[in-house]
């Protein structure tokens, strides 16, 4: 009796370090998919800005491109405006991880930035 990490409760079920039964885990899980297959169903949502290209978070900071080439970077939980700068080419992507941001469009390539 007992399992890992925890120990036997009512009916034989085993309880983890944060309390939860095995029982609870599933069903926590099964509810947080169904979000997720709710949210991917539905129609898709517009962006916030009507002339934003494309949008990415990572980690504390988002990108963002809109039209006419323009590229922002942001707080993403303040939603504070951090840097923007103009491009020559029109943006349609971007991609981020931690401090790196890529950002591009159509056959003319990337534009890095750190």
């Amino acid at each position: 009796e007992g399992g890992e990490g925890g120990e036997g409760g009512e009916g034989g079920e085993v309880f983890a370090a944060d309390g939860l039964s095995e029982r609870e885990r599933v069903y926590l899980s099964e509810l947080s998919l169904d979000e997720w297959r709710h949210a991917a169903a539905g129609r898709p949502k517009e962006l916030p800005l009507p002339s934003m290209t494309a949008v990415c978070l990572s980690g504390e900071c988002g990108v963002s491109t809109h039209a006419g080439g323009l590229i922002r970077l942001w707080g993403a939980t303040t939603g504070r405006r951090l840097a923007a700068h103009q491009q020559r080419i029109e943006l349609t992507a971007c991609a981020a991880c931690g401090p790196i941001f890529v950002a591009g469009g159509g056959a003319r390539g990337a534009r890095a930035g750190k």
